[in-house]
Formats: C-alpha cells, sequence, structure tokens
C-alpha cells in the first residue's frame, strides 16, 4: 500500500496521468458541492431558526391577548350579573 508519493520523478508521473488529473478534478467538485451544500444548510438553518423565533414571539402576543381579553370579559361579566342580582332584589322588595 502506498503512504503517499515517494519520489518526485512517480509524484510528476501521477500528475501527468490523465484518469488521475479526472479524480484529483472529481475530488475537487465534490468537495466544493459538498462546501456548497453545509454553507446552504447552515443559510437554511438560520432562516427557519428566525421563522421559528417568530412564531414563538406571535403565539406569546396571541396568549396574552387572549388573557387579557379573558380578564376584560371576565369583569364586564360580573358586572352585568351584579346587576341582574339588583334588579332582581329591587324587585323582590317591591313585591
Amino acid at each position: 500500500m502506498m503512504e503517499g508519493i515517494q519520489s518526485p520523478a512517480l509524484g510528476a508521473a501521477l500528475r501527468g496521468n490523465p484518469a488521475q488529473e479526472a479524480i484529483r478534478t472529481l475530488v475537487q467538485q465534490a468537495v466544493a458541492q459538498s462546501r456548497a451544500g453545509l454553507a446552504g444548510a447552515a443559510s437554511t438553518s438560520g432562516t427557519l431558526t428566525k421563522e421559528l423565533i417568530d412564531e414563538q414571539i406571535r403565539t406569546i402576543t396571541f396568549s396574552a391577548d387572549r388573557a387579557i381579553a379573558n380578564a376584560q370579559s371576565e369583569r364586564l361579566l360580573n358586572k352585568l350579573a351584579d346587576k341582574f342580582n339588583l334588579i332582581a332584589s329591587m324587585q323582590r322588595n317591591l313585591g
């Protein structure tokens, strides 16, 4: 098994080999595609993370708005119930 090019003459011979050049070109293209894929994945990940955070903010805002609306509704219903109780009490007192 060859661990590396042992002599400059052998290295020069391999560099001149069309098959070796084709393999080198394919490897370089594969590395470039891998780097591009990683960059694209990182970009997509960043975009998705931003969208997730935005959705979480909208969800929190919606929950807060709902809690406020529920509290206001409860106060209004309590006031309305108090008025009905007052009217009922007045009717009982009047006969």
